[in-house]
Formats: C-alpha cells, sequence, structure tokens
C-alpha cells in the first residue's frame, strides 16, 4: 500500500498523518494544497511533479472497484499567488499567447508555464507562436529560466536591445 511506503513515510516524516488530518481541517484548500507542493518539490526533482493536484472526498471507482478515471474532476491549473494584470503590451500578448496554448481563459503575468499543465510539446509551438508575433529569436532554454510572462518578457525586452 501507498501509505507504507517509504517515500510517503519521508514525504510526512516531519508531521504526523493524525495532525495532518487535524490541521487540515482548520485550513483552507488553498493552504492545504500548498503545503502539499513544498513537501513535493522539495522531495522529487520537477520532471516527477504532477502538473495539478485536485482535492477528492474519495476516488470514483468503477463496478469492479478500479478507479474510473473518466470519473475523475478536470484539474483547475493556475497559481495560488494573488492575481497581476500584465504591464505593458508586450506582456499582454504573452499572456494571450499562454492562455491560448495553454486552453484556459486567462494567464496571470506570475503565471509558470509549466505549473499551468504546459508541457514540452506545447511548448515548442508556444515559442514558434512567441517569434512570428513579436518578431524576436530566442532558444528554447530561455523559457526554462524564465517561465513566467514577466519573467520571459523581461528577457525579451533585453535581447532586442
Amino acid at each position: 500500500m501507498f501509505q507504507g511506503s517509504p517515500f510517503y513515510k519521508e514525504l510526512f516524516s516531519t508531521t504526523p498523518i493524525e495532525q495532518l488530518i487535524s490541521d487540515a481541517q482548520q485550513q483552507d484548500d488553498l493552504e492545504i494544497v500548498r503545503e502539499l507542493w513544498n513537501r513535493l518539490k522539495a522531495k522529487l526533482p520537477d520532471y516527477m511533479l504532477p502538473s495539478a493536484i485536485v482535492k477528492l472526498e474519495e476516488f470514483p471507482l468503477t463496478p469492479n472497484g478500479k478507479l474510473d478515471r473518466h470519473a475523475l474532476p478536470a484539474p483547475e491549473y493556475g497559481n495560488s499567488q494573488a492575481w497581476r494584470e500584465p504591464v505593458g503590451p508586450q506582456e499582454e500578448v504573452l499572456c494571450s499567447l499562454f492562455a491560448d496554448a495553454l486552453g484556459i481563459p486567462k494567464v496571470s503575468a506570475d503565471d509558470s508555464f509549466f505549473d499551468l499543465g504546459g508541457d514540452s510539446v506545447l511548448l515548442i509551438h508556444l515559442v514558434k507562436r512567441i517569434r512570428d508575433t513579436l518578431g524576436v529569436s530566442f532558444p528554447i532554454r530561455t523559457f526554462f529560466e524564465a517561465p513566467t510572462v514577466a519573467g520571459l518578457a523581461e528577457r525579451l525586452s533585453t535581447m532586442k536591445a
């Protein structure tokens, strides 16, 4: 069982599960997810981090007792940070391009492409659209160094100068 695994024990070794459950009843969902993210980020390499965390009261099961993947709710991607509007026309364009590439309604200037569910395939398409739209050429690694709209806009502005 997963709860008895060494990874699970190490992940939650600093706090007994009983305390986590007790604390969870006193915290809102955002605080719980933030704490889980912090623990996962401290223990796992970036490529193993989940793209989203979804709170469930219980797992939906098929009549055979297996996980019913089709009944799982769709994740809501987004950062826990406060919303920040884009500053300037370049950030506005980048926010729009990020949202289009990710298939979501809008993106904050501080949202990370990867935290919102972006992957390498979407990244390649997004980089091409940014190059075509803004007329600036930049290496893909720039995106890994600055995966937010604000960070990328800052990098691109120094490249143009």
